[in-house]
C-alpha cells in the first residue's frame, strides 16, 4: 500500500514534467516548470481545502488523484495533437569531463540521505514539521495558539508541499525530498542562466558544480528547512527576467 501512496505523491510531479516537456524545447526548463507547477498545485489545494477546514489525508489524496487524472488526460490530448517531447540531450561534456560525474555523484548521495534519514535537525523538530501536524489536526492553515511563534510567523509554502506528501503517505519520509528537488532545480536553473549569457557547456557544468559543492547547500538539500526552496524560486525569477529582457529588448 505504501508504494501506491508514494506513486500518488510523486506521480503528479512526473506528469507535470512530461506536460512541460511538450511545451518547451529545453529539458531543464521543463523540469523547472514542473517543480513550479507542483508547488502552485500544492498551494491551491491546501488553501482551497483549508478554507473549508477540510485538510485531511483523505481529501488531499482525492485532490491529487484528480490532478493526476486531469494531467494524464491533458498529456494524452497534447500527444494526440502532435506535441512531442523535447529532446533530452545532455551537455556534450557531461560524459567526457569529470564535472558531470561529480555533480551526479553529489545528487545521488544527497538523494540517498534525503530518503533514508529521518529529519532530525533543531528547526525541523521545533517548527517546520510540527506546523504540518497542526494543520492536519485543525483541518486548515489558520493560525493557532502555540508557544513557538515561528510556526505561525514564517512563510509556509515549503511546509505546504511537505503537507501533501505527509498526508498521502502517512509519514515524513518524503519531507526532505522537497529541499533535494529544490537543489536539483536550482542547479538546472544556474546552468540555464549561464547559457543565457552565452556560456558554453563547460561553463554551465562548472556553474552547476560550484553550486552543488557549497557545504551549506549540501546540508540544506538533506533537511526539511526551506532555504533551498527560496533559492530555487529566486533562481527561476532571475532566469525569467533575463529571458524577458532579451525578448523585449529594442532592436538597434
Amino acid at each position: 500500500m505504501i508504494l501506491i501512496w508514494i506513486f500518488l505523491a510523486l506521480g503528479p510531479l512526473v506528469l507535470f514534467g512530461l506536460l512541460a516537456a511538450t511545451s518547451t524545447g529545453s529539458p531543464r526548463l521543463a523540469a523547472m516548470r514542473a517543480l513550479l507547477w507542483f508547488a502552485l498545485a500544492s498551494l491551491i489545494g491546501a488553501e482551497g481545502l483549508g478554507a473549508f477546514a477540510a485538510i485531511s489525508p483523505t481529501t488531499i489524496r482525492v485532490y491529487w488523484l484528480t490532478i493526476a487524472v486531469a494531467s494524464a488526460g491533458l498529456l494524452a490530448f497534447r500527444l494526440r495533437r502532435g506535441h512531442g517531447f523535447c529532446p533530452a540531450k545532455p551537455p556534450r561534456l557531461l560524459c567526457s569531463a569529470p564535472y558531470g560525474l561529480w555533480i551526479t555523484v553529489i545528487l545521488i548521495i544527497t538523494l540517498f540521505i534525503a530518503v533514508t534519514v529521518v529529519p532530525n535537525n533543531w528547526d525541523s523538530m521545533t517548527y517546520h514539521l510540527p506546523r504540518i501536524e497542526h494543520w492536519l489536526q485543525n483541518g486548515s492553515l489558520a493560525f493557532y495558539p502555540i508557544h513557538e511563534h515561528q510556526q505561525n510567523d514564517f512563510g509556509p509554502l515549503t511546509e505546504i508541499i511537505m503537507l501533501q506528501w505527509r498526508a498521502i503517505t502517512g509519514g515524513d519520509r518524503l519531507a526532505t525530498l522537497v529541499q533535494w528537488l529544490a537543489m536539483a532545480g536550482s542547479l538546472m536553473g544556474v546552468a540555464l542562466i549561464t547559457s543565457r549569457f552565452e556560456g558554453r557547456p563547460r561553463a554551465q557544468l562548472l556553474a552547476m558544480l560550484f553550486c552543488a559543492t557549497l557545504p551549506i547547500a549540501i546540508l540544506q538539500s538533506t533537511s526539511t528547512k526551506n532555504n533551498y526552496v527560496v533559492t530555487f524560486f529566486f533562481i527561476c525569477f532571475i532566469e525569467r527576467v533575463i529571458v524577458a529582457r532579451k525578448t523585449f529588448e529594442p532592436v538597434p
